[in-house]
């Protein structure tokens, strides 16, 4: 080989674009023809590069032992889980009508949690390249979102041929008030972007490539976006805006001036599609909806009462061991029709379960955090851990969702000590 062919395969191998259609295929499931999807063949391209990595370092793996905790403790649950699912469904035969805990959803959530992450974190370069290439993710998936928006019929389109479901979102999308993107849509999309919008905020501080007011223009677009999928994202993202405004604004007062035109930007936009959109695109639909933080708060009618008034099984024998029962009805006449992942997890395994999976998992990340030694790179990864172990009261996201890919690669890659800027030409550098 020489050197021209050389220099060619290292730049194809650094190229972002590769790297995001890579991190695009290991988040979501996009079938191509028959078994062929475009995640299987992401997962080869990962092994293929992690084999020729280890071949370089001759056979030397180096595992965090965070790693290793984590994996123990999944194995554990794992059996676990696999024991209660046995007696159980043995226990009821075939007359349950319900959603049994499968043990494969441990299996998937090693998937995303370890194994994923750790073919990544090897495939990129540092932290700051894999957070570029979620970046461009959340933005592509943004601009999906919009366009469907604009355009019903390019919704229904994404919505048969790139979504999967149930049929909840149909109604939603033939109305005007619902929109999906490719292989995920509502709350499930807007945490995925919170993921995203965090990630964005390490560009903006730590990366000298990145031009920050594009980024900010950027951070707006999604924030908009997220307008029309889902309030968690919304919320959460805001929340992240205001935190940059004030970080920034201590150490670079002319960007948090900058920063303050951008946020009039943003308003603009939502004034914009207020005042301007027809009424068939639900405009009061939307303030309704998204205001309701604001409007009803905690009080009678908001989510957050909803979810409170859920009834939680009692802990019995049956709930502190486990149900084995994910969403029904148990025999002893138990509901287990609660929405949270906290709350379903408890009575799919009970207490040793729900200790060996919340408790493995945020250990974990917390230990991860903790190690990092620049003490001003841990705001992002506690602000992105969390407002994910808050999104789980609601939902059970972690086990559905891409979300622990992103954080433990992230975390992983931080921890690492490749947190670093790739160039310093620039004036802009972090604070």
């Amino acid at each position: 080989m020489n050197i021209r062919t050389k220099r060619m395969g290292i730049r194809l191998y650094d190229n972002i674009w590769i790297k995001s259609l890579i991190l695009f295929g290991i988040e979501f499931q996009i079938g191509i023809y028959g078994w062929l999807s475009l995640r299987k063949i992401a997962f080869v391209v990962l092994c293929a590069c992690f084999l020729n990595g280890l071949f370089r370092r001759r056979g030397v793996i180096k595992l965090p032992r965070e790693v290793l905790g984590l994996l123990l403790s999944m194995t554990v649950l794992f059996g676990y889980a696999c024991l209660i699912y046995r007696l159980r469904s043995v226990l009821y035969g075939e007359s349950f009508e319900g959603v049994w805990f499968l043990p494969r959803r441990i299996l998937f959530l090693v998937l995303y949690a370890i194994v994923f992450p750790l073919l990544l974190a090897d495939y990129f370069k540092d932290a700051m390249q894999f957070c570029r290439a979620q970046w461009y993710i959340t933005l592509f998936q943004s601009v999906i979102a919009v366009i469907g928006k604009l355009n019903k019929a390019f919704a229904l389109y994404i919505y048969h041929n790139f979504y999967k479901d149930d049929g909840r979102l149909l109604d939603g999308i033939m109305r005007g008030v619902r929109v999906v993107c490719i292989d995920t849509g509502g709350a499930t999309a807007s945490v995925i972007f919170f993921a995203g919008l965090a990630c964005a905020l390490c560009l903006l501080f730590y990366d000298s490539r990145s031009n920050p007011y594009a980024l900010l223009l950027q951070y707006c677009f999604v924030l908009f976006s997220l307008f029309f999928i889902g309030r968690t994202g919304l919320y959460l993202g805001i929340a992240g805006l205001i935190l940059a405004v004030g970080c920034l604004f201590i150490k670079r007062k002319a960007l948090s001036v900058w920063m303050s035109c951008v946020l009039m930007v943003l308003m603009g936009l939502i004034a914009g599609y207020l005042f301007f959109a027809p009424e068939s695109y639900m405009k009061a639909h939307y303030v309704k909806w998204v205001g309701e933080l604001f409007v009803k708060g905690m009080g009678e009618g908001s989510t957050i009462a909803t979810l409170a008034e859920m009834e939680i099984p009692p802990l019995t024998a049956e709930t502190f061991w486990g149900t084995g029962i994910f969403y029904g009805i148990v025999r002893g006449g138990i509901r287990v029709l609660h929405d949270s992942g906290y709350v379903r997890l408890y009575t799919a395994l009970g207490i040793p379960g729900f200790l060996l999976y919340y408790g493995g998992l945020y250990w974990f990340y917390i230990a991860l955090i903790l190690k990092i030694k620049r003490k001003r790179d841990k705001w992002v990864l506690w602000f992105l851990f969390l407002g994910a172990a808050v999104c789980e009261y609601k939902e059970p996201f972690l086990g559905k969702t891409p979300l622990p890919v992103i954080m433990t690669c992230l975390f992983m890659l931080e921890k690492s000590g490749l947190w670093r800027t790739v160039s310093m030409k620039r004036k802009w550098k972090p604070y």
